[in-house]
């Protein structure tokens, strides 16, 4: 008809050996007591087998061990990067039990990290704390039970900003404070600093009204250096400060005399899983002060050992004490003279 013909023919695109390696989620942490166990899910995928020889989507894993999982793809098959496993344990007490002529108190012993004595094998009462427990007055043999607890950190993650850069310090009447939320229990472990001037200073912890709740003094030498802080936290809205009265007895001033950021500074930052989030200063967002490269320890695990039973014998009587103890009496009953006789 004398028109114009167009090819409409769509564009054919092939992939040749695309990668479908998988990944592997995970549903709780990879590090537990022995009891415990952990979630491992695989990328969708046609058909799955995992190292342990498992072949659903998702498995339940309570043993320590390095796990993948293989797909098939279209193009043959593909194995994910490992995770690791790990199963920590508390290993048993060592249990001494004691005996003694009764009614009486009696001394029990054992050693172990942390110590803990029950009335029961499992649930029950929690008697005491301690490498030793002295029990009530008994009349007759008891067996009490004792728990021993060791305890895991947690990872490190760090955030805030790493380094310093820009403006060095903040005006003579400044003391600056940074601002951050936590969103599970924690540890702040250590900060950097940067400064000039050799010194006392005292950091502090605040809560959001300025109350505050935790303060470590350090000598902080010239250039940079990492302040060891060790505060447990909880959950809440904090202040990091130093406190302006030490800096007017070191330097005749508020200010610290460590050394801000005026540079690059974007808020928030940020530790892996959400743990600490910095939001910003009281000076505005466009300041950090004095306080790089937090170094933040997730709460750890604490594992229990099966308890372990402990007997107070009591023993009744001078004929117990003598089958305990290789003496024979005779006659018994007696009235006038009796007879012992030691193995």
């Amino acid at each position: 008809d004398g028109g114009t013909c167009t090819d409409l023919s769509p564009t054919l695109s092939i992939a040749q050996n695309p990668n479908e390696t998988p990944s592997i989620s995970t549903a709780g942490d990879v590090s537990f007591c022995n009891g415990g166990s952990v979630t491992l899910t695989s990328s969708v995928a046609v058909a799955y087998v995992w190292s342990d020889g498992n072949t659903t989507q998702s498995i339940d894993v309570t043993t320590p061990g390095s796990y993948t999982v293989t797909i098939t793809g279209a193009c043959g098959q593909f194995t994910s990067d490992p995770v690791t496993v790990s199963v920590l344990s508390s290993p048993d007490p060592v249990v001494s039990g004691a005996s003694a002529v009764g009614p009486t108190s009696v001394v029990l012993s054992a050693t172990g990290n942390d110590l803990y004595w029950y009335d029961s094998q499992t649930g029950g009462t929690l008697l005491g704390q301690g490498a030793t427990f002295t029990t009530p007055v008994l009349s007759t043999p008891t067996t009490y039970w004792v728990e021993n607890r060791t305890s895991y950190p947690g990872p490190l993650r760090n955030t805030g900003m790493t380094y310093h850069a820009g403006t060095l310090f903040s005006g003579p009447t400044t003391n600056g404070t940074v601002e951050f939320t936590v969103n599970s229990a924690c540890t702040l472990k250590s900060v950097k600093v940067y400064t000039d001037s050799a010194g006392l200073r005292e950091v502090q912890l605040t809560d959001a009204s300025g109350t505050v709740l935790q303060y470590a003094s350090v000598n902080i030498p010239v250039d940079s250096s990492r302040v060891n802080l060790n505060f447990a936290i909880t959950p809440g809205t904090y202040r990091l400060t130093t406190n302006a009265s030490v800096n007017q007895t070191t330097f005749n001033h508020n200010s610290p005399r460590l050394q801000q950021n005026s540079n690059g500074v974007v808020y928030p930052y940020v530790t892996p899983n959400n743990i600490v989030v910095i939001t910003g200063s009281n000076q505005g967002a466009n300041y950090y002060y004095y306080f790089y490269d937090w170094e933040v320890e997730e709460q750890g695990a604490v594992c229990s050992s099966d308890r372990v039973s402990v007997i107070a014998d009591i023993l009744n009587g001078i004929d117990e004490a003598g089958l305990e103890s290789g003496i024979s009496i005779y006659p018994n009953p007696a009235s006038g003279i009796v007879n012992v006789n030691l193995d």
